[in-house]
């Protein structure tokens, strides 16, 4: 006899799963070392920009707040829902929707440690997020 237990299962991107933190001081170094970026740029970059974004996947859900949103800016504490596209040794190809476009964009996120990191802004440096617990 077989039984199937529906529901018991791990998801293909578990270590996904969680609380992730914007890291400020690798994100800037890796920002340091990308050419091409106009000071002015770098400057407003380095002015205590980056290390607030917290970022919450669940299964097939995603949400992203900054720490600092004295706003209380609704479209923070939403849930959008994602895809995995395709998962690699070291990274995850994600569909998700964008409520500042209000279209899908497709990221691909690269698996480092206790962290990971896509390419953001026009120049391609690495913003790093850290795992963090709630």
């Amino acid at each position: 006899m077989v039984v199937t237990l529906l529901g018991c299962s791990k998801p293909p991107h578990e270590e996904l799963l969680g609380y992730w933190k914007s890291n400020e001081s690798r994100t800037l170094e890796s920002m340091r070392k990308t050419p091409g970026i106009p000071m002015e740029t770098r400057e407003f970059f380095e002015n205590n920009f980056f290390g607030k974004l917290v970022v919450e996947y669940k299964v097939d859900t995603v949400r992203s707040k900054y720490e600092l949103d004295k706003d209380n800016i609704e479209e923070f504490y939403k849930y959008y829902p994602y895809k995995v596209l395709e998962k690699g040794k070291n990274y995850y190809l994600l569909e998700s929707h964008s409520y500042i476009s209000d279209e899908n964009d497709i990221n691909k996120i690269h698996m480092e440690g206790n962290c990971y990191y896509a390419l953001v802004t026009k120049y391609d440096f690495r913003e790093y997020f850290c795992r963090i617990e709630k």
